[in-house]
């Protein structure tokens, strides 16, 4: 709950920015992806800085490689969990045109820190057509947000062996794929509007929930929120059995919303205080 607001402000910068007090001893970020500003900047997007290396070779060897922006983010989702799987789980890929350099300390402090995991149990999902967060569905068990940002390298002959520029000239594109009980047909039916019919694409406002631990004085919780916005694209030619149960998997692609100004957004709550600057 702690630091995935840090990753997720290389994708929205408005998600790492100072927060808003929330019941007291809480902290709200709230995102609101630009369509239109992917620059490195309080309205679009945040670049990073990593170092690595061993604590105690570090006065000989730590690797430092600024200017890193996100290109991809996965973020999954599942009922069940068990060992190193919390149920709530992300992946992020990173690009830059800088080089590696090579320093003989950490220019940051090395601190421990607070990580408290969102596991699969605190998990909850709303499916609605009008007004998100409606319509409670427990039949979903498992779901995956992917962001593609689109990178592009641009290599000028401009004398050096590093990349000219870094650019974004393709669109973002967002989806979201679930599974879901095959209790009824109510996601079968905003896909293909009647069984055998033709394809209706209703749109689908869904909202992934996963709240913890009380950190506000009374009500807040560690939150991890995902709102998406979508139609249906794909479902899964027939039904899996698990366990003698029948589940369809569905695939949505991502759709502007004015309420969003997006097709996602992410919404987290903790106990970080300051703008994520460092981590």
């Amino acid at each position: 709950y702690e630091d995935f607001g840090w990753f997720l402000s290389m994708f929205d910068a408005a998600l790492g920015e100072t927060p808003s007090t929330t019941d007291t001893t809480a902290y709200t970020r709230a995102g609101a992806p630009s369509q239109t500003d992917s620059t490195v900047s309080t309205t679009g997007v945040r670049s990073a800085l990593f170092q690595w290396g061993a604590s105690d070779f570090a006065s000989t060897w730590v690797a430092s490689l600024p200017g890193c922006i996100g290109e991809s983010l996965t973020v999954n989702f599942k009922k069940r969990s068990s060992g190193t799987d919390p149920g709530v789980l992300f992946d992020a890929q990173f690009m830059t045109p800088k080089v590696v350099t090579s320093l003989t300390a950490f220019t940051g402090t090395l601190t421990d820190r607070t990580q408290t995991w969102a596991t699969g149990n605190n998990l909850k999902t709303t499916v609605d057509t009008t007004t998100i967060g409606t319509t409670a569905d427990a039949n979903i068990t498992e779901a995956q947000f992917k962001l593609v940002k689109n990178n592009k390298y641009h290599d000028g002959m401009d004398g050096t062996a590093l990349h000219t520029s870094m650019v974004r000239p393709l669109g973002w594109d967002s989806s979201l794929t679930f599974t879901r009980k095959f209790a009824d047909l109510t996601e079968y039916n905003a896909y293909m509007a009647t069984a055998g019919g033709s394809n209706a694409k209703t749109l689908r406002k869904v909202r992934i929930a996963a709240a913890g631990a009380l950190v506000g004085a009374a009500t807040a919780k560690n939150t991890i929120q995902l709102d998406f916005i979508g139609k249906h694209t794909d479902m899964g030619t027939t039904p899996e059995r698990v366990d003698g149960i029948w589940y369809q998997k569905f695939s949505m692609v991502g759709t502007y919303d004015i309420g969003l100004t997006s097709s996602w957004k992410f919404t987290t709550i903790n106990t970080v205080a300051t703008a994520y600057k460092t981590l």
